[in-house]
């Protein structure tokens, strides 16, 4: 931070003024490249009024910004979960070599390797959604989502070990 120069009167006075405009104490500081402890410091020798609550306002309000940005990538984590299970499920093409060439091979599904990839993946997606969820107001949508993510990561296991123990 570039070295502080003295304040004139008129400056303390747009500090005052940037204040009463809800102008945050950081961008104040910013501007007249002092600390934000010294822009309240004017303030309080202005008698400005310093209202605690509109910081309480912003603050929640940035928090509830937060908690909607990751209930957001919580639901883009739940896409990737059907993503992931769409793909465990698919059709399989891969292509082998035969003496006369190339062949497209066409498969139910993966081989199970990949498919076990993609089952391990689910819980660490799941436990993502659950972190970024957590703390956040739960209404029934997020709650019934993750109860159906653990459902269906149950349900795809026990799929699984079943495809395995029929091999």
């Amino acid at each position: 931070m570039p070295t502080p120069r003295k304040l004139t009167d008129q400056d303390i006075d747009m500090i005052v003024t940037m204040h009463e405009e809800g102008a945050s104490f950081l961008t104040i500081a910013h501007k007249f490249n002092i600390g934000k402890s010294t822009v309240s410091r004017y303030l309080r020798e202005r008698n400005a009024d310093v209202d605690r609550s509109r910081t309480h306002e912003a603050t929640v309000a940035r928090v509830r910004k937060i908690q909607a940005e990751r209930v957001e990538l919580a639901e883009q984590l739940m896409q990737d979960v059907a993503l992931i299970r769409d793909r465990i499920w698919s059709e399989y093409k891969y292509h082998m070599s035969t003496p006369a060439g190339a062949v497209e091979v066409v498969s139910d599904e993966p081989p199970l390797r990949e498919q076990a990839d993609g089952l391990r993946a689910i819980p660490a997606l799941v436990r993502a959604i659950d972190d970024l969820t957590a703390g956040v107001d739960e209404g029934e949508s997020i709650g019934e989502s993750k109860a159906a993510i653990t459902q269906l990561m149950d349900n795809l296991a026990k799929v699984v070990a079943k495809k395995r123990d029929a091999k």
